[in-house]
């Protein structure tokens, strides 16, 4: 079955999504709502466009203690302020509140009104996403090489403040060496780490990844800035 390599798809890719198709990467959006039924439209739209959603009705569930998200949706059109709600740990937070009522703005919250056409809710979404910086020093879960840094948790890659677009097998074969920490990767050692039980290919579709990854990232194989080639051998990260 053919993959979809998926950063969150455009409202335009949605429509052209052929049959047959999946994500294979995707956010996690964590909604808190007292009615999630409400939210159907909205939820349908999300994970056409391949994100991933849970639903918690309670915003004390203890399992949001330890929930890692891209995004919280915050539920308020109920009249219920869930005022007690608290991120424990580093995510972005969009409040829905009733057409009309900005309020929570007042306490630096963003707010979409809702009921709303759901991609007006996805377009202010990506919005957010957008707007948060890529580069945090103390962040766990980004790896940095030079002037890039890669997001494990949203699965991108930054230059600066530019994104660099990759599939997920470029994602995870540059994951892969900066990981090593300058030690050299064999091209088995991508073939176990990046594809497992399912790669069938030759050690060249390595090297074919390898080089359609070092195009996007402007780098030159006979200069390397980011990927070296050990010649017989397999590849690591350049001095």
């Amino acid at each position: 079955m053919p993959q979809l390599e998926s950063r969150g798809v455009t409202v335009a890719e949605t429509a052209a999504m052929p049959e047959g198709f999946y994500c294979t990467t995707t956010r996690r959006i964590v909604i808190i709502s007292p009615y999630p039924a409400g939210l159907l439209p909205l939820i349908h739209e999300m994970t056409a466009r391949c994100y991933d959603v849970l639903v918690f009705h309670n915003e004390n569930d203890p399992v949001l203690a330890v929930l890692q998200a891209d995004l919280f949706l915050l539920d308020r059109t109920m009249g219920l302020p869930l005022e007690t709600f608290r991120l424990r740990q580093p995510a972005d937070v969009l409040v829905l509140v009733p057409n009309g009522d900005r309020s929570p703005e007042r306490k630096g919250e963003p707010v979409q009104e809702w009921p709303a056409e759901p991609r007006s809710v996805l377009a202010r979404m990506e919005a957010i996403f957008g707007e948060k910086s890529p580069v945090n020093q103390c962040d766990p879960y980004q790896l940095r090489v030079k002037d890039l840094v890669l997001d494990l948790r949203r699965m991108t890659v930054h230059r600066g403040d530019d994104k660099i677009e990759l599939t997920k097998t470029e994602f995870d074969l540059l994951r892969v060496l900066l990981e090593a920490d300058g030690a050299v990767r064999t091209r088995q050692d991508f073939m176990e780490l990046v594809w497992g039980d399912e790669y069938f290919g030759g050690s060249n579709y390595v090297d074919v990844h390898v080089k359609s990854l070092r195009q996007k990232l402007g780098d030159d194989s006979r200069s390397p800035r980011y990927i070296a080639t050990v010649r017989g051998v397999g590849y690591r990260l350049a001095d």
